[in-house]
């Protein structure tokens, strides 16, 4: 599924089924009405092929252009040059796309358009220039994650990372990982953070994802937005280092935090898995934004 959000609309593409990331199929109606009451956006919905077809009519010269950017700046490259190449012709899709919906956020089905041959390429690069554009991208058609980032980027200025999570309690670390971090961690034309492009995590034949070497010490704010419930989980924490292993999503954050408390704290029917995270110290922020929105505020980690 794709999503888009900007000028109080959202535009997504999406298949069928219910899981973490997909909350809004549980009452369509109420998740709509709660968008709009709280945020003032619009969803507007497409259909995979248009994602397709403005993949076919990409201007190739174009998108070698692109393509050869990405590689410039990564200190590391595995991946080959026609599925980096692939990844910008998607990109110049979906900024075809938010052009014609006016919308300024997008969010793909990743793993199911891509298994059933809707989604010619990865997404992890396109979200990632889209971020740098000064727009929003997010994986896996996740609404409430891409609620979540265009929140923390109208705050703060900053693009936020969608992750799965793991937890190490006997360290009350948390590694958030996932497969496309804005290495511009600091917003749209910040220096970019160390970055390679290689293989996605769980599967190398998708294309090029990318690992981020998160600057150590720097403190984080986590969010994710429930608009079903009209809810808000925050935490935080300091960034203590990048792990680099093959094993699940590219890209893997470790978080000194209070894991131990986020754990009894879990409420995985209503916030899913996915979080959002962001560098800085953000929590009073995050809390006074909720408050003015109306959302019913969980800290997590207390």
């Amino acid at each position: 599924m794709t999503e888009l959000a900007a000028s109080g609309k959202k535009f997504y593409i999406d298949l069928v089924g219910i899981d973490q990331a997909h909350q809004w199929r549980r009452d369509e109606g109420r998740y709509k009405r709660n968008l709009a009451d709280v945020f003032g956006l619009e969803m507007v919905r497409a259909d995979p092929k248009e994602l397709y077809q403005a993949y076919q009519e990409a201007d190739e010269s174009e998108a070698k252009k692109i393509a050869d950017k990405w590689i410039e700046g990564a200190t590391k490259v595995t991946q080959p040059y026609d599925a980096i190449l692939n990844s910008a012709k998607l990109y110049l899709a979906m900024k075809k796309l938010l052009k014609k919906y006016d919308a300024d956020a997008i969010t793909v089905d990743c793993g199911t358009l891509l298994l059933t041959g809707w989604l010619p390429a990865i997404p992890c690069f396109p979200f990632i220039q889209l971020w740098n554009d000064g727009s929003t991208g997010v994986c896996e058609s996740d609404m409430d994650s891409t609620v979540s980032a265009l929140l923390g980027r109208y705050l703060a200025g900053r693009p936020g990372f969608t992750s799965n999570h793991s937890f190490d309690l006997k360290n009350n670390r948390i590694t958030y990982l996932h497969c496309m971090p804005c290495p511009n961690l600091y917003g749209s034309g910040s220096p970019a953070q160390n970055y390679e492009i290689v293989p996605h995590g769980e599967s190398h034949v998708f294309g090029p994802s990318i690992w981020v070497d998160f600057p150590v010490g720097e403190p984080v704010t986590t969010i994710k937005a429930s608009m079903l419930e009209k809810k808000i989980a925050i935490g935080s924490g300091k960034i203590v280092g990048s792990i680099k292993d093959e094993q699940a999503c590219s890209s893997k954050m470790v978080v000194e935090t209070n894991a131990r408390k986020i754990l009894q704290n879990y409420d995985y029917p209503t916030f899913g898995w996915h979080r959002v995270s962001f560098l800085g110290d953000l929590r009073e922020t995050f809390i006074a934004a909720a408050k003015l929105l109306g959302l019913e505020v969980v800290e997590e980690d207390k």
